[in-house]
């Protein structure tokens, strides 16, 4: 019943004397009030009316916040007037009712230096703190059970409390602080969020509890601070980028918990050390040592044994070991990282083993003498540029299973005469066979149909295409049957 105002629901309900009285009495004068809820009551009912209007900004109070009510008859706090303020403590309560949020970019680029949150907030939104850049003193509720992207970032807190109703720390909620130091996540805590603590320079140290599965992309990502971190058992994902730039980091715990780690993780992180084994060293934890492999002790090594407890080949591991010859992965290994053997030159064959699933971006970038490759059928994703300028590779068979080819996956393999795509393929990068002079047929093991709902990037060569038809087709254009295993082109009758 918002429609009448306060004046009219009156008139309406005044009427004329005698109409409306009981026992033909006059009318009476109706009682008005204002109810909990904040809304007119005419003789005890409802009136729907708000007496301050909903969701409007009240009264002012002597800091100059202003404040928002909700629907559930709580309020939001924002700067208001308060600009100038550096000290600001946020009542629990206003008007008898109880402060439960900060308004999205409610304290955006304030002068405060500090301020106090009380119990009883749950919600700070987003950028309700960002580029507060005195702001050094605040301290995070037990109440709060979420904060808004970019709620701090940019500020001047030296450390700071995540509380463990705090399910997930948003993406940049406390990125670009240049004076944290030292941050604290309380158990319960479950996401560390996409670039979470980006660029807090000067963050040495960090408590990750154990109810955290997951760290997100860029979440650590140059900070350049930070020396050790110790990962707990239970995290299962660490993203792209995750510790990318940390390069005061010397060491590092990974549960073997872990099933993916994204590229480059910890990448442009020279002091970083672990367990050195054949020519290899890893990251992992007391279980495993040697759950990822970092990188190569040198570039000139001729071979390696990778240690059959290996899983990831991190992102640039070999990268320029131009006299790596031969190289056995291990069945265990589920990914190979972005550029992890960029520069093999001498590397004449790989095979991937079953229970891979990633090949990434550059994996095998200029291999110039790799001549032979096999992938197996459990891997679904090859990077852009995975093989690009392999120019001894003449024939490539991409198995059943593999969902996307990356841009430029295959380009300048200048000796490639054929590659066999398989039908489970949904998406093909831009140029994925540029400069590929010799390149004649590609065998697509689908009909026109299904090729048809693939989604493919620039600079295909459709003309080279050829459908699968086990039978004689009747229609012409360019299709091929297998004739003892080897991919054969029906000639037109």
């Amino acid at each position: 019943g918002g429609s009448m105002t306060y004046e009219e629901r009156l008139a309406s309900i005044r009427g004329e004397d005698g109409k409306d009285g009981k026992d033909g009495k006059d009318g009476h004068s109706p009682v008005i009030v204002i109810g909990d809820n904040g809304n007119w009551f005419i003789d005890g009912v409802d009136t729907g009316v708000s007496a301050r209007g909903s969701g409007e900004a009240v009264d002012q109070n002597p800091q100059g916040l202003e404040f928002f009510l909700t629907d559930d008859n709580t309020y939001f706090v924002a700067q208001g007037s308060s600009t100038l303020l550096s000290h600001i403590e946020i009542p629990s309560t206003y008007n008898g009712r109880k402060v439960v949020g900060i308004m999205d970019h409610g304290f955006e680029q304030s002068k405060l230096k500090s301020v106090v949150i009380p119990e009883g907030v749950a919600s700070i939104g987003d950028s309700a703190f960002y580029c507060c850049f005195s702001l050094a003193s605040v301290k995070i509720p037990s109440s709060v059970t979420s904060i808004g992207e970019f709620a701090f970032s940019g500020c001047a807190i030296s450390e700071i409390t995540i509380p463990a109703r705090l399910t997930v720390i948003a993406d940049h909620a406390f990125s670009d602080c240049p004076s944290l130091t030292s941050v604290k996540i309380l158990d319960g805590v479950a996401t560390i969020g996409p670039r979470a603590f980006y660029n807090c320079q000067k963050l040495t140290s960090i408590e990750i509890p154990s109810s955290v599965t997951s760290i997100s992309d860029d979440a650590f990502r140059s900070c350049s601070s930070l020396t050790s971190v110790e990962i707990p058992d239970g995290v299962t994902a660490i993203g792209s980028n995750a510790f990318y730039g940390c390069s005061s980091l010397t060491s590092v715990e990974i549960p073997d918990s872990v099933t993916s780690i994204g590229e480059s993780a910890f990448g442009l992180n020279d002091s970083l050390d672990g367990t050195h084994e054949n020519g290899a060293v890893y990251i992992g934890c007391d279980e495993n040592p040697f759950l990822y492999l970092l990188k190569a002790e040198s570039s000139s090594i001729t071979s390696v044994n990778i240690n059959p407890r290996c899983k990831f080949i991190g992102s640039g591991a070999f990268v320029g070991c131009r006299s790596l010859a031969s190289i056995q992965i291990p069945d265990g290994v589920t990914s190979v990282g972005s550029y992890a053997f960029s520069g093999c030159s001498a590397l004449a064959s790989i095979v991937i083993p079953d229970g891979a699933t990633s090949i990434g971006g550059g994996a095998f970038y200029d291999c110039s003498s790799l001549a032979s490759a096999e992938i197996p059928g459990s891997v679904t994703s090859i990077g852009y540029d995975a093989f690009s300028g392999c120019s001894a590779l003449a024939s490539i068979v991409i198995p059943d299973g593999v969902a996307s080819i990356g841009g430029g996956a295959f380009s300048n393999c200048y000796s490639l005469a054929s590659i066999v795509i398989p039908s489970s393929v949904t998406s093909i990068g831009n140029y994925p066979f540029s400069n590929c002079y010799s390149l004649k047929h590609i065998f697509y093991k689908g009909s026109s149909s299904d090729w048809s709902a693939v989604g493919v990037g620039g600079g295909f060569p459709t003309e080279k295409l050829c459908f699968y038809s086990e039978e004689k087709p009747f229609q012409t254009g360019n299709y091929w049957r297998y004739v003892d295993g080897v991919p054969t082109v029906w000639e037109n009758a």
